[in-house]
């Protein structure tokens, strides 16, 4: 929960300052709701201990992190920080899928797909919506990046609804 909670201050912080420092409390939030997602899919799906929650975590967090400097290896005209938040919420969500199949998990599966859907809609959204884009109008009071961030909330609502309707067996 907590970390869901950082999401908002810290991509305001990226939306108030539009500095350098900003932008990296707006990624890191995000990068730590995608690597709880992939590490606490692992251990599950593994039956791995929290030393491997840990270590798995930390690893996402250090690739989200270092992926914006791949520019300088790959030509790519896009911030592969979001490729990196893409890619992290993609493989947990398939491990989740996984582990659903394999242990039969008593949980609400509808959840997962809603958090899917929402997350695919908003970054087709955003990737509409960005800066120079003919459907940005800076000066419209009705922004696409408004709609990116209200559906990254219900995305997030979703997963965390999915994980709290867990029942042991």
């Amino acid at each position: 929960c907590c970390m869901m909670v950082l999401l908002g201050p810290c991509s305001m912080a990226m939306h108030a300052t539009e500095t350098d420092l900003g932008g990296l409390f707006d990624m890191n939030s995000m990068y730590l709701i995608a690597g709880f997602m992939v590490s606490y899919a692992s251990v599950r799906y593994f039956k791995l201990s929290h030393k491997y929650f840990v270590l798995i975590y930390l690893s996402c967090l250090i690739l989200g992190n270092l992926s914006p400097y791949a520019h300088q290896f790959i030509d790519i005209n896009f911030f592969l920080g979001n490729l990196a938040f893409g890619f992290m919420c993609f493989i947990g969500v398939v491990i989740e899928v996984l582990n659903i199949k394999k242990y039969n998990i008593d949980i609400k599966r509808k959840y997962i797909f809603y958090c899917v859907l929402s997350f695919v809609v908003a970054f087709i959204i955003w990737n509409f919506g960005v800066d120079g884009s003919c459907f940005c109008n800076p000066h419209s009071l009705f922004q696409l990046h408004a709609v990116w961030h209200i559906l990254c909330a219900l995305a997030i609502y979703f997963l965390f609804r999915y994980y709290v309707s867990e029942n042991e067996v």
